[in-house]
């Protein structure tokens, strides 16, 4: 169980970290109604589940040229949360020494990078165009083929 002293820390550091994001405190005070309604044991559960799943996240509301994100109030919070937004990165795969990596000289930005394949770039759409496999034997044309879960029926 959460006690009353851990839950001011964790909901000021929260309400800290969403201030130095949003200086509008939009955002920390979506959060402080949030959990103001809600007893000890609800907040303890909720953080439980929270920090169980990876993909649950506070999220920050932002609104262009409204309330924007800027670099500075970026590195704000990562001074609250002593998280560091340049490092030296080592590259191992650089010069395949495990005993001595590469290492860059300079520190270097440092974040997540989430890429999802565009649509126009599926798998499946690109090898249908470019896939000869499927020939008639007398016409030379492509053979249309309906793809099936673990099997490939032609007709």
């Amino acid at each position: 169980m959460i006690t009353k002293q851990k839950r001011n820390i964790m909901e000021s550091l929260v309400y800290e970290v969403f201030d130095a994001l949003d200086p509008t405190e939009t955002n920390s005070e979506k959060y402080r109604e949030m959990f103001s309604d809600m007893s000890d044991t609800q907040f303890d559960s909720f953080f439980k589940d929270f920090f169980k799943d990876d993909d649950l996240f506070l999220t920050l509301d932002i609104v262009d040229y409204e309330r924007d994100l800027t670099i500075y109030n970026i590195e704000k919070a990562a001074k609250i949360l002593n998280v560091p937004l340049l490092e030296k990165v080592v590259m191992p795969f650089a010069n395949m020494n495990k005993e001595h990596p590469t290492i860059t000289k300079y520190e270097v930005p440092v974040g997540y990078l989430h890429l999802k394949r565009m649509q126009q770039m599926l798998f499946k759409k690109n090898s249908q165009s470019t896939d000869i496999s499927m020939r008639s034997a007398t016409t030379g044309q492509r053979r249309l083929c309906h793809i099936v879960i673990y099997d490939q029926k032609c007709f």
